[in-house]
This record gives structure tokens, sequence and C-alpha cells, in this order.
């Protein structure tokens, strides 16, 4: 204490008069006799003094007091050394930030950046250590900084570039939503990358010397195809090494805490929480770095490539670089996330769809080649393609696409079939207007307009077999189109009735219709006698072959199988596919759901529907019905013939009262087995049905 008192009132730049207090570290390091007396205490400091205390202004701490140009980090060093002298077994070591800053308190004294000023000591000092009870004190071992920085040392730039540089890059720029870029690449060499029509690509290229865009960059965009497919982000080269050392820096301590965790260091532990918030503030600097170094967004406009400054913006040390991208090119109108509207399409049809019928692959070819073209989201093109179609501005043809405006469409007529009035032999029709609100109709010549006019198109009834229609648009202006002949579905039925002399055959269709027939097995096309009126079957006929006839055309050619004797069985093979051509037929709402439960346990199929809704009134009288037929060219199953009833009863009628019918025609069993059981469940007995009503091929 006596040196520290003379040191006080000694020298030119004596601290006597400007002191009110004489402190513990009150002391010149760099004063020869002061640095061998305090040596001498404790020898094995003396390499934690030359580095990190006092070295005529070339230790730890006098550079920090340089920087900021004051002596608190000097006095804070000192102090920490007095704390750490002591030789003896048991000693207290050290000193925590309350008692150092308790240690320091003096009149005139300002310590409000002594915790800053702290830190940066305790990130340099090779020799500062905190022992368990979070005390600093000097050892006579190198500590992690001086670790980290022998590691730092043995690093070169290249291999940060590829390793931690490269990862800690991609991590923050990495597409996650990917709708603005949709590949990532970090210091690829121009042979690397390659571009496609459908990912826009984001490139981090390092920075040269000179000005703008990278020259290879700017020869590798000039000779590329897609150049609507990229951008690189650069910036200035004189900050790239400042990127480098941040790299080494990060990649030594994520290293010592590996180590530390290989080690099975604690979490607790004062070294390894140390280790960690220095790896925070390298990712901080490395930050920082980035921030400089890629301050250059370079993206294609019009016929050039363009550049704006691009700032790393940071939330809570939180840095996405995907969303600035976008932001920045939003900003400078490269990029649009707009929903799919008219601006869009018009956009589409003014840049790339530029002829009336392109393909569609070329469409999204031009969207990666025109520059001029804003990038969407993946995906939105053809989104907007599907949009069109629906409202019919474009049209579709294979794998091309035409745009509008289109001609308007000629008028036509769809016909459905309702029913059949078997007394009355009349066909109920509806009639659907295509492009056209009336319909005209003519019966043995082509519609005109001069003919009679269909005044209810919803119930439109006749008896003949052939009625031509013309549909007329009186309103927008689609052109009339041809008339459209319907036919009538000409059909034979048959009966076999017993006499006394043997059996004979009826046969049936529509007036006007002629019906052939054979009883030998031979083609009644060519062979067949013309019907007159019933007939004696042959004893030995094992079926009559009928084929109808009207206007030189056939229709309707069926053999009609003839049972032998009076009573005839069933034959039914068990195990084989069975369709059975049976008209059932029930009249309320409970049987209906009743029987459709048992075509739901043995049948696979059912064709030949026909499904009616009959609304009731409070009264019970019927107010109006809905019907829907499917033909026998449509087969259905069970469970969409309940969600039709269901869907037509909840969409028309869903608070009234209805009655539903239910009727089919046809029945697929996957075996024998599973009609003679729906048979027994339902009641009937198999007399009830003929063979000739039941297919087994």
């Amino acid at each position: 204490m006596r040196q520290i008192i003379a040191g006080v009132y000694t020298g030119d730049k004596s601290k006597a008069k400007s002191k009110y207090l004489v402190n513990v570290f009150d002391f010149d390091l760099n004063d020869r006799a002061m640095l061998t007396t305090v040596t001498q205490i404790k020898p094995e400091l003396s390499n934690a003094i030359a580095h990190d205390i006092a070295a005529n202004g070339k230790a730890i701490a006098e550079e920090i007091d340089a920087q900021y140009q004051q002596e608190l980090v000097g006095d804070v060093s000192k102090l920490i050394l007095v704390s750490s002298l002591a030789n003896v077994p048991n000693a207290l070591l050290g000193l925590t930030l309350q008692e150092i800053i308790g240690d320091l308190c003096e009149p005139c004294r300002d310590i409000a950046g002594l915790k800053r000023a702290l830190d940066e000591f305790t990130a340099r000092a090779w020799y500062l250590e905190h022992n368990k009870e979070g005390k600093l004190l000097f050892k006579n071992v190198k500590n992690m900084i001086a670790e980290l920085h022998s590691l730092v040392e043995s690093y070169d730039n290249e291999a940060v570039r590829t390793t931690t540089l490269k990862a800690f890059l991609m991590d923050k720029f990495k597409p996650t939503i990917g709708d603005c870029y949709q590949n990532l690449l970090i210091f690829p060499a121009i042979d690397e990358i390659i571009l496609s029509a459908d990912k826009v690509s984001l490139i981090l290229f390092e920075p040269y010397a000179g000005t703008g865009l990278h020259p290879s960059l700017e020869r590798f965009y000039n000779d590329a195809i897609y150049k609507n497919r990229v951008m690189f982000l650069s910036g200035s080269r004189d900050t790239m090494n400042r990127l480098y050392d941040a790299a080494k820096q990060l990649k030594a301590i994520e290293r010592i805490i590996a180590n530390m965790r290989d080690e099975k260091v604690m979490e607790d532990n004062q070294q390894y929480q140390l280790a960690q918030d220095i790896r925070i503030k390298k990712i901080t600097a490395i930050l920082s770095a980035a921030q400089q170094t890629f301050s250059t967004l370079y993206y294609p406009m019009g016929d050039s490539i363009r550049s704006s400054d691009f700032n790393m913006q940071f939330k809570d040390n939180n840095y996405n670089g995907e969303e600035q991208v976008k932001n920045l090119l939003k900003e400078k109108q490269k990029f649009s996330s707009n929903p799919i509207d008219d601006i869009l399409r018009r956009k589409c049809e003014e840049r790339l769809f530029t002829r009336k019928e392109m393909r569609w692959s070329e469409i999204k070819d031009r969207a990666a080649t025109e520059t001029n073209w804003t990038w969407i989201n993946p995906g939105t093109l053809d989104a907007l393609l599907t949009d069109c179609k629906q409202k019919d501005l474009w049209r579709e043809h294979g794998d091309r696409v035409e745009k509008g405006p289109f001609e308007k469409e000629p008028t036509s007529v769809r016909v459905d079939v309702k029913g059949e009035n078997e007394e009355t032999n009349k066909v109920s029709i509806k009639l659907h207007p295509c492009f056209g609100d009336k319909i005209y109709y003519e019966i043995g010549a082509p519609a005109t307009t001069s003919s009679l006019r269909v005044e209810n198109p919803n119930n439109f009834e006749t008896a003949e077999l052939k009625v031509s229609f013309l549909c007329v648009d009186s309103t927008s202006g689609h052109p009339t189109g041809k008339p459209m002949e319907w036919k009538r579905n000409i059909s034979i039925k048959h009966k076999a009735r017993e006499k006394a002399d043997g059996k004979y055959m009826i046969l049936e269709s529509q007036p006007g219709v002629s019906i052939k027939y054979t009883t030998d097995g031979s083609d009644p096309k060519n062979n067949g006698g013309t019907y007159d009126g019933e007939f004696k079957i042959p004893i030995n006929t094992a079926f009559v072959q009928v084929i109808a006839e009207h206007d030189g055309a056939f229709y309707d050619s069926h053999p009609i199988p003839i049972e032998k004797g009076t009573e005839v069985s069933l034959i039914i093979d068990k195990a084989k596919l069975l369709v059975l051509s049976h008209l059932f037929r029930v009249v309320d709402t409970s049987e209906t759901y009743n029987q459709l439960a048992l075509l739901k346990k043995y049948a696979q199929i059912v064709k030949d529907v026909r499904m009616t809704l009959y609304k009731k009134d409070d009264s019970g009288r019927n107010a109006g019905w809905i019907d829907l037929t499917l033909s026998d060219n449509i087969e259905t199953n069970v469970e969409q013939i309940e969600n039709a009833i269901n869907n037509l009863k909840n969409s028309f009628v869903a608070d009234s009262r209805v009655n539903i019918e239910l009727e089919w025609h046809i029945t697929m069993f996957k075996n024998g087995q599973s009609f003679m059981d729906f048979a027994n469940d339902r009641g009937n007995s198999l007399s009830e049905f003929k063979q000739g009503e039941i297919n087994q091929e």
C-alpha cells in the first residue's frame, strides 16, 4: 500500500490533487517497480497482467479504455486482480458485479458505462474467469476466450464460407412460405446455378470490388433463358471480411459449446452459460455484418436488371429474409400476392397471352422469360386458367387455350324423357333450351320458326316416334342452330299365355312400328315373319327372337326365352352374378326406405330408377311434385339413391311433408343366393319371377 500512496504523489501526472480517496486499484502496472511488487505476490498471474490488464497500451483493458476514452476498464481489471492475489489455502478470491460497483464508487466518478465495458472486457480477456459463485477473478490458465481466439485463428475464409456462414444465411433466407421465391443458393459457382421455368431463385453472391452486379453474374443473366426466374443479393466488398470474421467467431463458439456438451458440462455451469451468452452476441455480430454486406437486391424489370437498396431489419435479434425480400419486391411492383381478378387477367393477356390461341405451356414459359411480368404465387397462373374457364373468358382445347371474346354459341335443345303412359301410349319429356328462350316443334319434317311453338317445355307429351325441335334466341343474339330430331325409344313387350292347344305369344310395340320374329333361333331381320297378331309357339321352341322396324331402321333385337310346361321352377346358379329385369314399385315413404335398406343389404347396382317426391299441404293433398328419373344406361347404388332423395328434399321441400315413391326395373346381385335372400326378405315367392327376367350369362 505504501507504493500505491507513493505512486499517487509521483510523476508528472500525479493523481494526488484530483483524488478524494485512495483506492486499492490506484497503481500503475506499467511502472516496473509496481509491476515487480505485484508479480512477486502471485507470479503465475504475470501472463494475465501482460495480456489482459496492462502492457503499455497493448493489453485488452487498455485498448477498451482507449476506445471509450476513459480509465474505467483498467481500474476494474486492477480491482479484480487485487481480489485474485490471495495465495493462501481457502482464500476468498474474486468479486461480484455488485462488489465491483461498490469498490469503484467515489465522488465525481461516472460508472454509467460499466456494464457495457465490463461485458466487452469479459468477451476479450484471456485469463478472466467466473467461479461457481459467479465472481470474476484472474487465473494463470487461458480461459474460453483464449480458446475462442485460437480457434478463430485456425479458420480460413473458405472454411467458414462453405459451412457456418452458408448455413447461417440459408436459415435466415430460406423460402418457408415460398410465394415470392422457391429456390435459394448461397455463394454458388456460376455453373451450379440452374434456373427452371416454375421456380424463382434467390442467389446470395459474394460482393466484389467494383460497382454494380458482379460481371460473372451479369454474363450469366444475359445468357439465361429464364431471365424472369432469378434475383441476386449482394453488396459492398469492403464489409465481407467483417462477415467472415463474425462467422469464424460463431463457428468457434459453437465448437466450444459442442465440446462442453460432449464433456457433459451442466447447463447451469458458469462457463457454459457464458458460452451461450457469447454465442448470442456472435449471432448478433454476424447479422450486423450481413446487414452491411448484403445491401443491394438485383432483380429483372423491364428490359434490364435493376438494383434497389436492401436494408436488413431485425426484430428482437430475429431476422426473416424471405419476408423482407418479398416486401421490397412488392414496393417495387415486382411481386404481387393480390387475389385473382380482372386486373391480373388483363395483365396476363397483355404480357403473356398475346395471341388469340396459345399453348398453355408456352404461356407459362413466357412468364419465366418475360421480365416485365410480375412474380406471383406458384400455382396462381393455373388457378387463373381455372377461374377464366369457369367464367367462359377463356376456353381450353386440349393443350391449347383460347381467350375471348367468343362468337356466341348456336342454339340447341336437350331432351330428357320423364316417363311413358302405357294407357295413352304417350311419352312425357322435358325440353331444355340451350342458348335460347323459344322452342318450336314439327312432326314428319325439320322444325322451323313457322312450326308450332312448345308451350310447356317442362312437360311436353307426344305419341309420335320422331319429333323435330328448333331452339331460337330472341333476347341476346345467339345464332339459331340446326333442328334437333328426337327419336322415341322403341321397345317390344311380350306376353306368353297357355291355351288348350298349346302356348301362344303376344307381342306389342309403339304405333307405327312393325315387329319381325323367328322361332328357330335365326336372325329375324332377314328371315323373320311380320307379326300381325298372336301366334302359336312351336312345341320345341327354346326362345323367340324379335326385332322392331320403323322407317328402315331396326330396334330392340332380343331373344324371349320360352318356359316349358305349366309348372316351371326357376333355374338359378347360386354362385354366379345375377341380373334381374323386374319392375318394383313402392308408393309411400316408409316402404321406400324399407326397400332401400333391403337393396343396400343384397344388391350391388340398380338401373332404370325413378324417384318421385309429392309435396303435401296441411290437408294432406298433393301440392306439387319433384321427379328424378335415371335411364337404364346409368348405373347407381343405393347410397347414391338415398343421397339424391335427401338432396331433393332438403333443397326444395325441406320444411314440408312429402310422400316418396320409388320404382326400379333392373337389379344386379353379386350372386344367385343374394337374389333368393332378397326375394325371401321381401316376402316374394320365386314363382312370381319369370326365368326370362333372370340373366346369369
